[in-house]
């Protein structure tokens, strides 16, 4: 019952959030993670969505019972592609990641913090053409054992 709330309630703030770029609102979101090597990677993203797929048994066909959840990110190509990029082909585990989002109207900020634990970069692309927007876009993938909702 638990999960399904909190499922409810991730589908709820996406919905929320494209609802308030819709209607001009501000919308900001970063995401710092730290490594269980020290490696601390603190940048901000420009899109950012969750999923959770449940495991399918290859030979039976049937589910595992194993549910995998995972956050799915967008930034401005920078700096942290290397970074991330040699977080993925280590398989690097992050042992703390927060994704803080801001949305700010004319009645004031409102802010949702997550927290991931556990956490592995399973992928990593990058989209687009230098110059043909101003800035490359690229896209990550973490994996996650838990969350919190705060």
């Amino acid at each position: 019952m638990r999960r399904n709330s909190m499922i409810l309630a991730l589908v709820t703030l996406a919905l929320g959030a494209a609802s308030a770029l819709a209607d001009g609102l501000t919308f900001s979101a970063t995401l710092d993670c730290k490594s269980t090597n020290g490696t601390v990677i603190d940048m901000p993203l420009s899109s950012f969505n969750f999923a959770t797929t449940q495991l399918i048994d290859p030979n039976t066909g049937l589910p595992t019972g194993k549910i995998v959840s995972s956050l799915k990110f967008g930034y401005n190509f920078s700096r942290f592609y290397k970074q991330l990029q040699s977080a993925a082909e280590n398989n690097q585990t992050f042992s703390s990641c927060t994704l803080m989002q801001t949305i700010e109207s004319v009645t004031g900020i409102t802010s949702l913090r997550w927290g991931f634990s556990n956490a592995t970069l399973t992928d990593l692309s990058l989209a687009g053409q230098e110059g043909s927007s101003g800035s490359l876009q690229s896209t990550g993938t973490l994996t996650f054992k838990s969350v919190e909702f705060n």
